[in-house]
């Protein structure tokens, strides 16, 4: 009798095991339909129809394991993780800086970001369906990039106490730019061609330029007092 408990109780934890995985690769083909529209079709391809059409599974099984599009089309995301490689990238930055929270260090970050966005067009249908406001999940992640593009700010801030130039504003406006101007590729913007390396090239030179100037202002504004 100890041996076939033993069996019963094999095979029922084969069984719940084996339920576990299909789950978990019915989910990753969930995620991946939604990867694989996104790429074709955009944020506006993401319909209930076609999500089951590519991933194979009845709009049932969306709902059992996601509880909605939008928590599926979150789940995409935070998978899929927009900003990996520019955190990385960071992580290198913060070490290489050493401390010095200055002109290279901002404009490295901003370098950064026009590289990641410029290639990610995950990150670029994001934007778009953030801009749209269709999915509320999109609105939840960016606030989080928020808070993570608010640690480098803060590291920076100190430089710019007792003087009136705010860094914040101007980020704003060079993040806003990138994102219009990457956005606008197939259309030039003031004659310049981001598809071109010195259209990239002039654009991360005004970067600079804006930055460095903050830094120069706000130096020059704490030797006069």
């Amino acid at each position: 009798m100890k041996f076939k408990k033993q069996e019963t109780y094999s095979f029922m934890t084969r069984k719940y095991d084996g339920a576990i995985r299909n789950k978990e690769r019915t989910k990753v083909k969930l995620i991946d339909a939604v990867g694989h529209i996104i790429k074709m079709d955009g944020y506006a391809g993401l319909k209930l129809k076609k999500i089951e059409e590519v991933a194979g599974v009845d709009r049932k099984t969306v709902y059992d394991y996601f509880g909605s599009i939008d928590n599926l089309v979150e789940s995409y995301i935070r998978q899929k993780d927009y900003y990996i490689g520019f955190d990385n990238k960071m992580d290198q930055l913060l070490k290489s800086v050493k401390g010095d929270y200055g002109t290279n260090f901002m404009k490295g970050v901003m370098f950064e970001h026009f590289d990641v966005f410029s290639s990610d067009v995950d990150m670029q249908q994001a934007i778009l369906c953030l801009l749209n406001g269709t999915y509320p999940s999109i609105e939840a992640v960016h606030e989080e990039r928020e808070k993570i593009g608010s640690i480098f700010l803060d590291l920076a801030e100190p430089f710019f106490q007792g003087t009136k130039i705010d860094l914040p504003a101007r980020i704003a406006i060079i993040v806003s730019g990138i994102y219009f101007m990457i956005l606008n590729k197939k259309s030039r913007v003031c004659g310049i061609d981001l598809n071109t390396p010195e259209g990239e090239n002039r654009i991360k030179t005004a970067i600079a330029s804006i930055i460095q100037g903050a830094y120069l202002e706000a130096k020059k504004q704490k030797a006069d007092f």
